[in-house]
C-alpha cells in the first residue's frame, strides 16, 4: 500500500454544523445542506448519489468544495476534525499533516480493499467508469469515478492482524493530486 499526506501548511475553511454560520445559512438556501427533523444534517457532497446526502450530527464540521459556482459540503466527524486541524481563527484551520494509506485501482491487490469488498462496504462496477466505486459513507450512498483515490483514515486490526473495521473516503484524482504528496509511512 502507498502512503500520502496533505501538503504542509494547507489552510482550509470549515464550519461547525449547527453553529449558525453564514456558510451554513448559504448552503441551506442552496439546498446543499438540509436540517433533518431529528436535528441531524444531510450534506450533499460531490460524491452523493441518488439525491441522498451524507448524514452528520450537530457539532460535526464541514468543509466546502466549489465547482462551477456550486457549493458541495463534505462532513468531518467532530473528534477527527479537532484531532487533525489547528484553528487559526474564525473559520480558518491548518490541516495537520499525517501519512495516510492510499490506494487506486492501478495499485493492484490490497487486503484492505479486499476486506471492504468482501464485507459489502465497497462495490466496484467495471461497467460504469463514472461510478466505478460506490459505498455507503456517512449513512449515504456515495460514488466515485474509476480514477478516484481511496484514502484510508483508519484501519482497525485485531491482535492477529485481521481487519475489524476501516474508515475511508473517495477523493477525486485531480483534488488528490492538488492536495496530497507521496510519502513514506513514517514521514
Amino acid at each position: 500500500m502507498r502512503y500520502a499526506k496533505k501538503r504542509k501548511g494547507k489552510i482550509v475553511h470549515a464550519w461547525e454544523l449547527g453553529a449558525g454560520s453564514e456558510m451554513e445559512r448559504l448552503l441551506m438556501e442552496e439546498g446543499a445542506l438540509l436540517r433533518q427533523p431529528d436535528g441531524r444534517y444531510r450534506l450533499f457532497s460531490l460524491e452523493a448519489m441518488n439525491g441522498i446526502g451524507e448524514l452528520a450530527e450537530p457539532g460535526d464540521y464541514f468543509k466546502v468544495d466549489e465547482v462551477e459556482g456550486r457549493h458541495y459540503p463534505c462532513p468531518n466527524a467532530r473528534e477527527w476534525f479537532i484531532r487533525n486541524h489547528r484553528p487559526l481563527g474564525a473559520d480558518t484551520y491548518e490541516q495537520l499533516v499525517r501519512p495516510l494509506p492510499v490506494w487506486t485501482r492501478e495499485d493492484g491487490p490490497c487486503d484492505v480493499v479486499d476486506w471492504l469488498i468482501e464485507s459489502g462496504r465497497l462495490r466496484i462496477d467495471p461497467d460504469d467508469p463514472a461510478r466505478y466505486y460506490s459505498a455507503v459513507l456517512w449513512n449515504a450512498p456515495l460514488s466515485a469515478a474509476a480514477d478516484a483515490v481511496l484514502v484510508f483514515h483508519g484501519i482497525d486490526r485485531d491482535g492477529n492482524g485481521l481487519i475489524r473495521d476501516v474508515s475511508f473516503s473517495f477523493v477525486k484524482r485531480d483534488i488528490f493530486e492538488r492536495d496530497y504528496v507521496p510519502c513514506d509511512e513514517a514521514d
